[in-house]
């Protein structure tokens, strides 16, 4: 969507982008999971920087990237252009558990 001609003809109007604070791409681990198939734009988010400047911050949000898709999603989306700040909160979830079962009628 962001993609569109008609987000692109908003973000063509100072009038939009003066009140916009910043770009928010959430479940960013799909530009790789869904990026090079399924959902092929999502690798094309970093177009949206020529529109915005610098003065607009991307915020990216997952938490299910390895390193490796943190490569993957550094460089699609163009955080190497620019200030760029992460944090990573590590994997450990204690909310969540696994639980592995025998098919009985595979």
């Amino acid at each position: 969507m962001v993609l569109s001609e008609r987000f692109r003809s908003l973000l063509l109007d100072a009038s939009f982008r003066e009140k916009l604070q910043l770009l928010a791409v959430d479940e960013v681990h799909l530009v790789k999971d869904w990026g090079e198939d399924f959902r092929i734009k999502y690798k094309e988010i970093h177009r949206l920087r020529s529109f915005t400047g610098i003065e607009i911050p991307f915020f990216a949000c997952t938490a299910t990237a390895s390193t490796s898709t943190f490569k993957i999603i550094w460089f699609d989306l163009g955080f190497g252009r620019r200030p760029f700040w992460g944090v990573d909160v590590g994997v450990e979830r204690p909310n969540l558990s696994y639980v592995v079962s025998k098919v009985a009628n595979p």
